[in-house]
Parts: C-alpha cells; structure tokens; sequence
C-alpha cells in the first residue's frame, strides 16, 4: 500500500508538470489575443490582399522568439492557423495550410492532408484537443494540441493554435510512474483516450487496445483514487490523478 501511495504522489507531480505546460501554452494565446500585429494578420479576409505577405512574414519573424524561454516545454513546434485565409504562420515559415503540410508531413497523402486539415478547422467550434501524429501522416511520435483562440477573448478571432507534442518528451515526463508491463492512458471529460504510453520490459511500445481499456476504466469505482481490473485475464492495479487545468 506504502508503494501505490508513493506511486500517486509521483503520478500527481508529474500530472501538474504537464498542466504547468498547458498553462505556459494558454498563457501564450492568451497574450496574443492582445497583439495588434496578430489581430490585423487575423481579421484579413483576403490573401491577396498586398499586405497579406508582409504582415504575414514579419509576424512569422516574432513568433521564434516567442516561446524559446520556455525550454522545458514538450514541444518540437508550433503554428497559428488562419482559418479566413486558409494560411499557416509558423516559426519557420508563411505559407498556405497545403504547402505547410507537405513541408512538415512529407509522404503525406491527400487523404492524411484532409483528416489533418480537419482537425484543425474543426477546432474552431470551441474546443481542445490532443490528435495523435498517427491521424496527421501516421507521425506516431508526435500529438497535435489545438487551440481555439475565439474561446479566449470576447474578440472575433478566426485563428487555430496548434502546438506539437513530441511523443518522447511526454513519455519522459512520466517515466517513474512506468515500468514494464504497464501504462498510462489520459482520457478527456467524456472518457475518451486522449494519448498513451505502454511500453515491455525491452522498452517497446505495446499494442493494447485503447479504446476498450478505456471504457472499462470508466466503468470503475476509485477508493482513494485507487482501483483494480481485470483486463486481458491479468489482474491490473489502476491509479487515478486528475489534471487541475482541465480536468
């Protein structure tokens, strides 16, 4: 019992290192909603207009500089969706949402290109989400973290955040809550798998089937955030944290 418990007090810091990253991301949007030079870029309805590109190119200069204080955060990238344009800004580049696809996603089919695209658009309707690289080019090692940047000001702002979350980087931050033959599954507000880990004793990913995991865990009753299941005919001890940013 000693051990589960030191197992959860760990499992509960790492949990809030992760909800600090949000909180850094969130911080970001939110101080962008009050930059003029994002806004104008933002309510510009036509690409061709003739200060598209310039505006465009000189926002992409400052965004380089904009979370590089922030080392320790699980990122390999970032870039601002604008969705009135169908234009992307990123650290390295001002193009259209297809050309910045195929640069970032090379090998990507049209269909990858599609699903990706989608994702993207779809959070416009208010909400985030975690979107595994596997639906944008198959890219297992990396989750998309989208942003609805209406959702953080009264201000009518036609733009999709999305952050890069390197699969090893948020791996690594769980590390001593995982040892062999178990794993971590993340699940949203409705008790659907957001991303996991699991890995065997030779350090592989295993092949566990999320989506039935998950609905079995939303069937348990938590003592102290403690349970158990049986799963697959082994006899599995679950440990539950909840994230105090978003639930």
């Amino acid at each position: 019992e000693k051990f589960w418990t030191q197992n959860h007090n760990t499992f509960g810091s790492q949990v809030a290192l992760l909800d600090n990253a949000l909180i850094t991301i969130d911080a970001y949007c939110r101080q962008l909603t009050q930059d003029n030079a994002f806004l104008n870029l933002a309510k510009m309805e036509e690409a061709n207009q003739s200060s598209f590109y310039v505006q465009g190119y000189s926002f992409k200069n400052n965004m380089s500089s904009s979370l590089t204080a922030y080392p320790n955060l699980p990122l390999t990238d970032y870039f601002l969706y604008l969705r009135n344009t169908d234009y992307v800004a990123s650290i390295r580049s001002f193009r259209t949402a297809a050309l910045y696809y195929a640069k970032d996603y090379p090998g990507g089919t049209s269909s990858d290109y599609e699903y990706w695209r989608n994702c993207v658009i779809t959070a416009g309707n208010g909400t985030i989400h975690f979107f595994p690289g596997a639906a944008a080019n198959r890219a297992a090692d990396i989750y998309l973290y989208l942003i609805d940047m209406n959702e953080l000001t009264y201000q009518d702002i036609a733009v999709t955040a999305g952050f890069k979350f390197d699969y090893n980087k948020l791996k690594s931050m769980f590390d001593d809550s995982l040892s062999e033959n178990s794993c971590l599954i993340v699940l949203d507000d409705s008790g659907q798998p957001v991303f996991c880990f699991a890995e065997d004793e030779n350090g592989q990913p295993t092949d566990i089937d999320y989506a039935t995991l998950s609905d079995e865990l939303s069937k348990l009753s938590f003592k102290d955030d403690f349970s158990t299941l049986n799963y697959q005919s082994e006899k599995m001890h679950v440990t539950r944290v909840s994230s105090s940013f978003n639930n």
